[in-house]
């Protein structure tokens, strides 16, 4: 029986290396619509969320859309009540549920300013549960983090009423939405935090931006421990002239430091770059780079790529038109590929960017039509960053700026916030749907098989036979798409990849020489 599940396992194999999809496609209902965030499903599809109008002066909710693999909308709901209401992050629970975070106005507990809210749905659009958290003063919810007990930490900001001085909010609730414990980066002036991410050692990582004493905004990143208490905080910033810099997504680098992307001034008071720049486990800087071109050049989401180099997802105006893009760097920040997309004259971006189902990048934003209002943008490429229409390649340089990390001389303090419940309701949503382009094929380049893995199940570690002569770069996911183990395999070799660690379940093995990719499903028992 053993054998029989190894060679079912590698027909799999073969199948799903040659197959892929790529697409450009719209949602909204005609007035203004975008998308902020999306994840993979466990049924291979895909989740994004954004927030919605029915009409050009109704008060904006959240909206939520179910697709499949190859993008076609299976569903869609609105939440929200009678006031304005922007989603910022979205999460896939272990129970298949949503949480979805962001701010809404007018609720009980501070009618007068902005709140943060987290609200569970099941993947069918029931609510579960929705909560407000905040203080006398506006708030604002910038990211949202799963943790591995079911918990989930938000980003954002929050300021005392009348105060335009803003603290960097972090804090944390259970699966019941909950309030466990919350802390703001504390100084004489205003900083923010954008994203977070879990650390190897149960701590969390955030990231955004800090005025710290200078006119412009500076690079913040800060590490806090599993109770929220403030371990240490930096910021990055640039030591030959005073420009702003602000960072927006970070992820791990695999060797106990982080990548984190953003974008930052060329030149005082000139156009932005994107910019990624690299520290260790302690915060300090080991490179950066900005790259751009000679126009604004915004970078909001980041990822690390199948082999082993960097994906940045964003706006650019290289062509004097405000529109999507998406690059990838070698692993110091070099641009090795580049694409806008979009249709010139319109003004699009990218806000979100994760794996594709069968290989490739989901991405998803806005895009607007000169005139009319926006609709919500969901993108997937191929590996090589093309969607096959509406897109043109472009060419972005690298520059080092003089960036250096030093304390940010703030304290982490405990901060109230005071629990509600929004009013928040789930509606079916019909919406309009449009689309760019759509693919779907094989492609003989990665029709030849050049990697296998035995045994299949398996228990404490696979065997990898790498049958190209080029080094694979291989990428171990679980079915939602989150990346659980990197490593390389030299040409012509067989070794071993320890899996021991990870928890029983079916695993995608994605591959690439560089020339041909593929894909593996293999079980761990």
């Amino acid at each position: 029986m053993r054998l029989l599940l190894i060679c079912l396992t590698i027909l799999i194999f073969k199948t799903e290396s040659s197959a892929y999809s790529s697409f450009q496609k719209l949602f909204g209902d005609g007035f203004g619509d975008h998308l902020l965030d999306v994840v993979r499903t466990s049924d291979g599809g895909y989740c994004a969320g954004g927030t919605t109008d029915l009409g050009a002066n109704d008060s904006t909710d959240l909206v939520i859309y179910r697709t499949n693999a190859t993008g076609d909308l299976l569903y869609s709901f609105r939440i929200g009540d009678a006031q304005q209401n922007l989603l910022t992050g979205l999460i896939q629970n272990a129970d298949e549920s949503f949480t979805l975070c962001g701010y809404t106005f007018g609720t009980f507990n501070d009618p007068n300013n902005s709140e943060i809210f987290l609200t569970r749905v099941d993947d069918f659009g029931n609510l579960i549960w929705s909560n407000s958290y905040g203080t006398i003063g506006p708030d604002q919810a910038n990211g949202l983090l799963k943790r591995w007990d079911g918990s989930v930490i938000v980003t954002g900001t929050t300021a005392a009423a009348g105060s335009a001085q803003q603290s960097a909010l972090i804090f944390k609730v259970d699966v019941l939405g909950q309030l466990l414990w919350s802390t703001t980066l504390n100084a004489n002036f205003s900083s923010s935090f954008t994203k977070a991410i879990n650390t190897a050692d149960g701590g969390v990582l955030a990231v955004g931006s800090t005025h710290d004493g200078s006119a412009n905004a500076d690079h913040l990143v800060a590490k806090f421990d599993n109770n929220g208490t403030l371990l240490w905080s930096k910021r990055i910033f640039n030591t030959a002239q005073p420009t702003a810099e602000l960072s927006e997504d970070v992820i791990p680098a695999g060797d106990g430091g982080f990548i984190i992307c953003g974008y930052a001034e060329k030149t005082l008071g000139s156009d932005y770059d994107h910019c990624l720049y690299k520290i260790d486990g302690n915060g300090n800087l080991v490179w950066s780079q900005l790259i751009g071109s000679p126009q604004n050049d915004l970078g909001f989401s980041l990822i690390k790529a199948y082999n082993g180099n960097y994906i940045v997802a964003g706006q650019t105006n290289a062509n004097l038109s405000e529109l999507s893009c998406m690059f990838e760097t070698d692993s110091t920040g070099f641009c090795q590929w580049a694409f806008e997309y979009g249709s010139p004259g319109n003004i699009s971006r990218l806000k979100s960017i994760i794996y594709g189902s069968d290989g490739g990048y989901a991405a998803c934003g806005r895009d607007e039509s000169p005139g009319l209002f926006s609709e919500g943008y969901f993108l997937k490429t191929l590996d090589s960053g093309s969607t096959g229409c509406n897109e043109t390649s472009l060419s972005l340089s690298a520059t080092q700026p003089a960036f250096s990390a030093l304390s940010t001389q703030q304290s982490g303090q405990t901060v109230f916030l005071n629990e509600g419940f929004t009013a928040f309701t789930v509606t079916n949503y019909i919406n309009q749907f449009g689309q760019y382009c759509s693919f779907i094929g094989i492609d003989e380049q990665q029709s030849a098989v050049t990697l296998f893995l035995y045994p299949n199940p398996a228990t404490t570690s696979l065997q990898l036979t790498n049958k190209s002569y080029s080094s694979q770069y291989i990428t171990v996911m679980d079915v939602l798409g989150n990346v659980v183990l990197y490593t390389t395999i030299t040409g012509n070799t067989t070794e071993s990849l320890s899996v021991a660690t990870l928890a029983k379940g079916l695993y995608q093995l994605r591959f690439t020489d560089g020339n041909r990719q593929g894909a593996v499903r293999w079980i761990k028992e």
